[in-house]
């Protein structure tokens, strides 16, 4: 895991990150995280401070407590749909959000239903409910983070040979995420050469007094 402080100007660009702080994942029994056990592809904050880490690889959901250092304290584990243990193994659970209602949304990365979209579920109270997401263009879901009104907005990547990386951007409404949903959204952002794009899987929201919501995109590499 990986901490910073990050520092924005009065406009709300953002300047510089420091404080830095870099470690090990540990396990339910303390141990360190090796090998494709550590294969951690989702992070949600909680409003209690907790972290929920999603593994794509040995799927699983852990809560890291809230601590003065994060994830210094061992997880505990969430439930997981049945299913999601049939999921490709590079394929499987990639995107975890919690709305505002406290429900939670997964969406795998390549886990097809029969009808060709993309696998996912909502949470709620411990409760699974199948939900599907209508992938088009090319692009693989990677990061889902709620706004504060409880639409979604879905960070995709596209990846070939001749042009690189492209990312987009698409929100799903509120209102469309519920049991049964086959989610599609509008794209909001499309990011390709010659801006500055990474293979971006981390996707966060922030509110800034100025700017307003400013939307933050992390690179695995």
């Amino acid at each position: 895991w990986l901490t910073s402080r990050l520092h924005h100007d009065s406009q709300g660009v953002l300047q510089r990150l420091d404080s830095w702080q870099v470690a090990s994942l540990l396990s339910p029994s303390g141990s360190v995280l090796k090998g494709s056990m550590g294969d951690a592809e989702a992070l949600v904050r909680d409003r209690d401070g907790s972290f929920i880490v999603g593994f794509e690889r040995n799927p699983r959901l852990w809560r890291y407590p809230a601590s003065r250092e994060a994830f210094a304290l061992p997880p505990q584990s969430l439930p997981l749909p049945a299913d999601l243990k049939k999921a490709p193994s590079n394929g499987g659970l990639e995107a975890v959000a919690i709305l505002p209602d406290r429900r939670f949304v997964m969406i795998t990365e390549r886990y097809k239903d029969a009808n060709g979209t993309t696998k996912g579920w909502l949470m709620d109270r411990n409760r699974f409910s199948s939900i599907s997401y209508l992938q088009s263009d090319g692009f693989e879901p990677t990061d889902i983070s709620p706004l504060p009104n409880g639409d979604l907005l879905l960070l995709e990547r596209r990846y070939n040979l001749l042009r690189g990386a492209i990312v987009r951007v698409r929100r799903l409404p509120a209102a469309d995420i519920r049991p049964g949903a086959r989610l599609k959204g509008e794209e909001i952002a499309l990011l390709e050469p010659p801006f500055e794009v990474d293979n971006f899987e981390g996707l966060a929201v922030g509110q800034h007094p100025t700017a307003g919501t400013l939307l933050y995109m992390v690179s695995d590499d």
